[in-house]
């Protein structure tokens, strides 16, 4: 390859092949040369490299990790950012088996891998341990691959779920007395999330559809347990109660464990959040429903990294030195917009008031530095949503900055849910703190973990006063054993009503009965 030069002085670029011509002893006496104008060529190659480069930096910056593995389950690529959510770096992770990356059973998400194949695309959330030993949680979305009609892979994306996590945990432990008082119903109670997902089933479930206590219901469909025939219409009543109608008591056939049918009853309650949005549905039944989320497809082509960028639920973004939008995925229809209504715009137009506070952040960004914040701005149409930004400045190979690229997720739902959780604890603690009744937790060596303002009244100890002191020091002595047992025994019990003695701070025997409920974690007894 050479550079030719024209009549008229322009340079282009040229491809040469050149042959001797020989006499007939086969010496050479002239040379012919093939002449092929490459220009064209070479800046489709240029072109190409520069897409390439570009979705290479999206994918290598966006928060969720993309992956390939192909059909027996080994990482065929994982991008870069996964040294931030695990430690390893991503060569100590291409050429592994995905089942050997998931601490949990290798049967079942071998069966869940399998299922991708049926599904096309599938969702799942698991435990992860991090190089460091820590755990955490994260969502994996899959699509399958296929090559002349056979499976060939599985390719998506994987998503820190950690904080959203904690937060439902938190939120579940302080809705114990909520729990409690459902669980206390005749009736079967079950509660399901817009998507038709359990969160909550008392135990008059088990008995009803014949499971056992090992048997847990949430997360799994409402659906499963009802007649086939029957699930459609079910499903266009949930649609009704959420659009607001009311759907009285309806009958439908169960469908028990062992495949059994039986007549159930079902009258259903919305439950709305604190501006009256429709958060979940509430049954009083003999039966539960489930709705599998779906997402779209992961379209497979060449520009592979297009694809799944523009199919994440992130938006990715990307802004010039001028504040001028040059790219925003798909995802940005969330609120309210298309990407064509963005682009070529300065971002400040959207920011809303927090507009100024963007400006600052993108123009203070250093290279190599990557920022998260969060702002509340508006949607299209005016409402107000809290969105969380990753940030990371381009700059060219002269260090010139060029702008930034990142991401951006809607997290007003986790703050909705954060807030939901400090009022529950507050009203909670306060109907605590008011009744005359000592409330307390232990752990199981009988260290005092809480207990309630009354037990000044009872015992003349203060809170603060009995707080991290084991219980079985203020205990009358031929008293201890015989509550160490019964303590030790609450793991086979729901619960233990016991009599004993205590010496109160004037040093007088008091007599007390206690209602004890077990706390167990993972299986196992940690205390009441």
């Amino acid at each position: 390859e050479y550079v030719g030069i024209k009549a008229d002085g322009t340079k282009f670029e040229i491809e040469v092949n050149g042959e001797f011509i020989r006499d007939k002893n086969g010496q050479p006496v002239n040379m012919i040369f093939v002449t092929r104008d490459i220009s064209l060529r070479k800046l489709s190659e240029a072109n190409l490299n520069k897409v390439q480069s570009s979705y290479k930096k999206l994918v290598e910056n966006i928060n969720d990790i993309i992956y390939d593995i192909d059909k027996e389950g080994f990482v065929q690529f994982i991008s870069p950012n996964i040294y931030k959510l695990t430690g390893y770096q991503s060569e100590e992770i291409v050429g592994q088996n995905f089942l050997d990356l998931i601490g949990e059973d290798r049967s079942t998400i071998k069966g869940r891998i399998d299922n991708i194949t049926q599904s096309d695309y599938v969702t799942n959330e698991y435990k992860l341990q991090k190089k460091n030993g820590e755990t955490i949680w994260v969502r994996f979305s899959s699509k399958a691959n296929f090559q002349n009609n056979e499976f060939a892979g599985a390719s998506g994306t994987l998503t820190d779920i950690t904080a959203n996590k904690i937060t439902e945990i938190e939120l579940q432990k302080s809705e114990s007395l909520y729990s409690s008082i459902l669980t206390a119903s005749p009736d079967a109670i079950t509660i399901v999330d817009l998507t038709g997902k359990i969160v909550f089933a008392s135990h008059v479930n088990y008995k009803i559809f014949g499971y056992d206590s090992s048997f847990d219901f949430r997360g799994h469909s409402f659906y499963e347990f009802v007649d086939p025939s029957a699930a459609e219409e079910i499903h266009q009543t949930a649609m009704k109660i959420i659009g607001g109608e009311k759907a009285g008591i309806l009958e439908y056939k169960g469908l028990k464990q062992d495949g059994s049918m039986f007549d159930l009853e079902v009258n259903a309650q919305l439950i709305s959040d604190e501006a009256n949005n429709p958060v979940k549905v509430l049954f009083v039944v003999r039966d539960t429903t489930e709705k599998k989320q779906l997402e779209e497809n992961l379209q497979k082509s060449e520009a592979k990294f297009k694809n799944l960028v523009e199919n994440i639920n992130e938006v990715v973004y990307e802004i010039d030195q001028h504040g001028i939008v040059k790219y925003v995925s798909p995802a940005i229809i969330q609120m309210g917009y298309l990407p064509e209504e963005m682009i070529g715009h300065s971002f400040l137009k959207f920011a809303g008031n927090n507009a100024e506070k963007l400006y600052n952040n993108l123009i203070n960004i250093k290279q190599g530095e990557q920022i998260t914040s969060e702002y509340e701005v508006p949607a299209k149409d005016g409402s107000l949503h809290w969105l969380r930004f990753s940030t990371k400045a381009h700059y060219d190979n002269d260090g010139v900055f060029l702008g930034v690229n990142g991401t951006l997720v809607d997290v007003t739902r986790m703050k909705l849910t954060e807030s939901k959780l400090e009022k529950s604890e507050e009203k909670y603690r306060q109907m605590v703190e008011r009744i005359n009744d000592v409330i307390f937790e232990a752990d199981i060596n009988g260290t005092i973990i809480y207990v309630s303002p009354a037990i000044e009244k009872v015992l003349g100890y203060s809170a603060e006063e009995l707080t991290g002191k084991n219980f079985y020091s203020y205990m009358y002595p031929e008293d201890r054993t015989y509550l160490a047992e019964a303590f030790a025994a609450l793991e086979s019990k729901d619960s233990s009503n016991l009599e004993y003695r205590y010496y109160k701070k004037d040093g007088e025997i008091c007599w007390v009965r206690s209602s004890t409920t077990p706390v167990i974690t993972d299986g196992v007894l940690t205390g009441g």
